[in-house]
């Protein structure tokens, strides 16, 4: 192939690349857009109305994300989701927490101090929200994860181990800190 015949191959991969970020993105934008509208507006037009008068207030509302961001402790418009639920829970349960600094550590810690009924772990390791699951393979949150259901799912010995015992392995790792109750002896 001639150095002109690539020239020409290349400006044709970015031009079919441009075109299918344009055919991604209008959809994407709709969606945005749609998601600040009430809902039979959006029902009712297309999300493109909204271009003919942006800043007519009336189109737009936060109410799609009412159930998002709220003080009131009722998460899910429309539904009761209280910490009595915690009873209903009839298999074993994991918390995989990313320390005090995860935003759902004390949400996290609360649930498992309230389960008494089923056996239950909570591993937290000091690596915040995101946890270790940006490392290759997710890291040790994923190993303790896999862990688990390996145990719990498949009845694998040595994946129990984890979790069982005075000298479980993620209770002596330094970088892991497992409560447990309800677990069998090992």
């Amino acid at each position: 192939m001639s150095v002109g015949a690539n020239k020409k191959a290349g400006w044709f991969v970015k031009g079919t690349i441009l075109v299918v970020c344009f055919i991604w993105l209008f959809p994407t934008l709709g969606v945005l857009v749609t998601s600040f509208r009430p809902a039979a507006e959006a029902n009712t037009s297309g999300w493109w109305t909204t271009i003919t008068k942006p800043f007519d207030t009336a189109q737009w509302t936060l109410e799609n994300y009412r159930g998002i961001f709220n003080t009131s402790g009722q998460s899910i418009g429309g539904m009761q989701v209280t910490k009595d639920l915690l009873k209903a829970l009839h298999t074993p349960v994991l918390y995989v927490l990313g320390g005090p600094s995860d935003i759902a550590y004390v949400n996290g810690m609360d649930d498992f101090a309230r389960i008494d009924h089923v056996p239950a772990a909570v591993a937290n390791l000091p690596v915040g929200h995101g946890g270790t699951y940006f490392e290759p393979n997710g890291g040790k949150a994923a190993r303790i994860v896999v862990d688990w259901l390996e145990w719990q799912l498949r009845g694998d010995a040595e994946a129990a181990k984890g979790f069982v015992g005075p000298d479980c392995r993620w209770c002596s790792d330094p970088e892991v800190t497992l409560e447990r109750k309800n677990l069998p002896d090992g």
